[in-house]
């Protein structure tokens, strides 16, 4: 043979050889790496939440009342509502209950009328509180039964709103904490309870309110409440823009005795969401030993919650209500009731909520996050320990591959896993291994999580 032909022919051997083990080796990629490390903690959780509306007010809602309520509950894992106080409940006049609410002009919808010109003294007859009692009656109340059935309590917040130009509750904190004594002690003497927490002013970057304002209003409010022997949480600012937070924040816990009663820093994500807004947030949570909860955005998604939770160390967070009627699907509800006919209204899981799911229902309060890590940034991590003991470990996924964990103590585990598309919630078994291996087939949210 030529010698030249036979350098050839080697060099045509090793080349095939080669191209053969790249092939190998790109069908059979190295698995992404997570690891659990269960000495490093986080935050603690409070709850999913979402708004005390589930189509109450609408005549085929009594058909759907107990479906919501179970699959809130029992399925997607809600275990915090907030029920609104507009400022016009202070009113002689009924103003949201009598006429159309969604006709009505904001000034007239938030108008307030001083009960009389004593904050010391409460004059029931101007006080409305129809609405709170029927989000109370209609939501709250099969919510604290469903979630009592199962072991679990139900946190309520009260949430405070002004959206129009009546000021008395904002330039006097003295009426604006008589607003919420009376709201305490009305919930108390016909249902037995009272709110767990305090919103101080939804949105105020959308009112007149600076954080100033805010401020002297819970430190009066904090006080005619202890007073009476009520100690909630207080909640704030809860801005609309993310970028406002920090700013209301300072000029909040500026006002002398803010420090000691806020307990909760809340936000909304309509504006300027960015992971550095989130951590000018956590740092001043820190300081101040604060929890913080993301308590409002029409749309938001589970990669916006896997943020939240990574990044803002949030312990609480909602999306927004948690049933509405409508065919259309912006993201405000968890669920949505279809009641073309109104005979028999149907209700189905909103296109966001399968994946929230993911975290909702195998997270539970009083779960301590820990940390989780990847070698894979497309497989992104975040890890639990549940008050059970039980582990989970929840990955938000761009690609498919195989992932082994390593971290998980001895236990029997299943995996769950769901696409935006279709939500795939059968639960298969995973033989424990160290590590523990679960392949991903596609992007999507998958669990890990102890049985």
């Amino acid at each position: 043979m030529h010698r030249g032909l036979k350098y050839s022919l080697l060099t045509l051997v090793a080349s095939i050889a080669l191209v053969a083990v790249s092939a190998e080796e790109k069908a059979t990629p190295a698995p992404i790496m997570i690891k659990v490390d269960s000495s490093i903690h986080y935050q603690t959780m409070k709850g999913w939440g979402g708004v005390a509306q589930s189509g109450q007010g609408f005549p085929f809602f009594y058909k759907v009342q107990d479906q919501i309520v179970n699959l809130a509950v029992n399925d997607l894992g809600i275990t915090r509502l907030t029920i609104g106080l507009r400022s016009s409940v202070e009113n002689d006049h009924d103003v949201t209950n009598s006429e159309n609410d969604e006709k009505m002009p904001i000034e007239k919808r938030f108008k307030i009328k001083n009960d009389n010109r004593d904050p010391r003294k409460i004059n029931w007859n101007g006080f409305q509180f129809s609405v709170q009692d029927a989000a109370i009656e209609n939501v709250v109340l099969p919510f604290r039964k469903a979630l009592e059935a199962k072991g679990e309590s139900l946190y309520l917040n009260l949430c405070y709103t002004n959206l129009g130009p009546s000021l008395l509750h904002r330039d006097h904190p003295d009426e604006y904490a008589e607003l919420i004594l009376a709201a305490f002690l009305h919930m108390k003497e016909k249902y037995g309870f009272v709110p767990d927490s305090v919103e101080l002013i939804n949105e105020p970057d959308n009112s007149l309110w600076s954080g100033k304002d805010i401020g002297k209003a819970m430190v009066a409010a904090a006080k005619v409440l202890k007073e009476q022997g009520f100690q909630p949480d207080f909640i704030a600012p809860s801005t609309t823009d993310m970028l406002n937070a920090p700013r209301f924040f300072d000029e909040m816990i500026a006002v002398k005795g803010a420090s000691d009663v806020l307990n909760e820093f809340s936000y909304h994500r309509y504006r300027h969401m960015s992971v550095p807004a989130l951590e000018e947030i956590v740092a001043r949570a820190k300081k101040f030993q604060l929890r913080t909860s993301m308590t409002e955005f029409i749309g938001a998604s589970s990669k916006l919650l896997h943020e939240d939770l990574k990044v803002a160390n949030v312990s609480a967070w909602q999306q927004f209500t948690i049933a509405y009627p409508g065919v259309n699907d912006p993201g405000g509800a968890y669920y949505r009731i279809d009641a073309r006919d109104p005979a028999n209204p149907e209700v189905y899981m909103a296109k966001l909520t399968g994946l929230l799911r993911q975290y909702f229902h195998y997270i539970r309060p009083g779960a301590l996050r820990v940390e989780a890590t990847s070698s894979d940034d497309r497989f992104d991590p975040v890890g639990f320990i549940n008050q059970n003991g039980k582990y989970v470990v929840v990955i938000q996924s761009t690609a498919s591959g195989d992932i082994r964990i390593e971290g998980l103590p001895p236990a029997e585990y299943a995996v769950s896993f769901a696409t935006r598309k279709q939500h795939i919630f059968s639960e298969e078994d995973l033989p424990y291994a160290e590590p523990l291996i679960v392949r991903c087939k596609e992007s999507g949210v998958l669990t890990v999580f102890g049985k």
